[in-house]
């Protein structure tokens, strides 16, 4: 039996209150919370100084030195809405949770201060709301719980309050906390949903689906970058073009699901013989190109070494070799631009007898 979802096509309850607390805050704008948190603070301390003069803080046993008490804890919360406002604040989900907590307990004193309920008791709301908005629901439901806790507080010295009315309250802001809480997290996990999907789709759209391969277009992006590297830092870069020999007699005489299971073969074979932090791509047809940070000589190795890779590691469906035609070019000291570059690599690849088209 499945859990109930939380509106039509939305997330099950035991899917909202499993959101990993990790992946939740990494979805959040948390230089905005700062901000939203600081000024929560500030008016909270606003209001809270002008209910002085309406709300006496001289109730409690400490008799006139709730006043000191009082201001004390103006004096902080300002402190503490500076904090979170300020350029360049690192307060962190963790700590905006914790200071949230501290806003409950803040408000518990004035409440105890002034000797009831009222009307310190509102201010309650700021704390959990934002609470609700800016964290996970299993952590609003905490919370949610502990601000209870603190609005039917002072019970435990005033008991002639009336507890019906508190009680209403408390499930009043609960629901719209709990309300809030929820959607945040439904509009949160949509939002890592879509940004997974993007990734995903950025990621499909640089990989060849027949070899698993990066495609011409991720071969065009890795190739400017080194280009651009190897210029800045003065490294050896170098290109690698390879072709297979006599691949169109393979599809004519062995059909195309042959061809594509040697093609499959030898890009296996290219890339696991490739080592990092070279990359090797599928340019298309059965056309190969490597990106190494070597000099001349050093490609040189590298081809042999692909050649006598696939020669040894694929079959034709005859059962022949897989040869490999191949042709390499090194980034000169101008920092030829990458068209150049792979332009000098195909005339190389040409000259040994490939096929290349570039």
């Amino acid at each position: 039996m499945t859990s109930a979802g939380v509106g039509e096509g939305g997330l099950s309850w035991r899917q909202i209150f499993g959101i990993q607390t990790d992946d939740f805050y990494a979805m959040g704008d948390w230089g905005l919370a700062r901000k939203i948190g600081g000024a929560l603070w500030l008016g909270g301390a606003t209001i809270a100084l002008l209910l002085f003069p309406l709300a006496p803080l001289d109730d409690a046993s400490i008799g006139d030195s709730g006043w000191i008490v009082g201001g004390a804890m103006i004096v902080f919360a300002y402190g503490v809405a500076l904090g979170l406002l300020r350029s360049g604040s690192r307060i962190g989900p963790g700590g905006i949770l914790a200071l949230n907590y501290v806003a409950v307990g803040v408000i518990v004193i004035l409440m105890w201060l002034h000797g009831g309920f009222a009307p310190y008791t509102e201010l309650l709301a700021m704390p959990l709301v934002y609470t609700a908005a800016v964290h996970p629901p299993r952590r609003t439901l905490v919370f949610v719980l502990v601000t209870g806790l603190a609005l039917l507080s002072p019970l435990l010295y005033a008991p002639e309050q009336t507890f019906a009315e508190e009680l209403a309250r408390f499930l009043l802001w609960s629901g719209l906390a709990m309300a809030a809480t929820v959607y945040t997290a439904k509009v949160r996990v949509d939002r890592q949903g879509l940004l997974a999907l993007s990734d995903e789709a950025r990621i499909e759209a640089r990989l060849d689906p027949l070899t698993g391969l990066g495609n011409r277009r991720a071969f065009n992006e890795a190739l400017s970058a080194a280009t651009l590297r190897s210029s800045r830092t003065h490294t050896d870069l170098s290109v690698i073009i390879a072709d297979l020999d006599s691949f169109k007699a393979i599809n004519d005489h062995h059909g195309l699901p042959a061809g594509d299971r040697c093609l499959r073969d030898v890009a296996q074979v290219i890339d696991h013989t490739v080592r990092q932090p070279d990359s090797c791509f599928r340019w298309g047809g059965d056309e190969f190109v490597v990106v190494a940070d070597v000099d001349r000589e050093g490609a040189a190795k590298l081809s042999e070494r692909l050649k006598s890779a696939v020669r040894d590691g694929c079959r034709r469906p005859d059962g022949e070799p897989v040869t490999l035609h191949i042709g390499a070019a090194q980034l000169g000291d101008d920092g030829a631009d990458p068209a150049a570059l792979l332009a000098e690599a195909s005339a190389a690849l040409k000259a040994t007898g490939g096929a290349s088209s570039h």
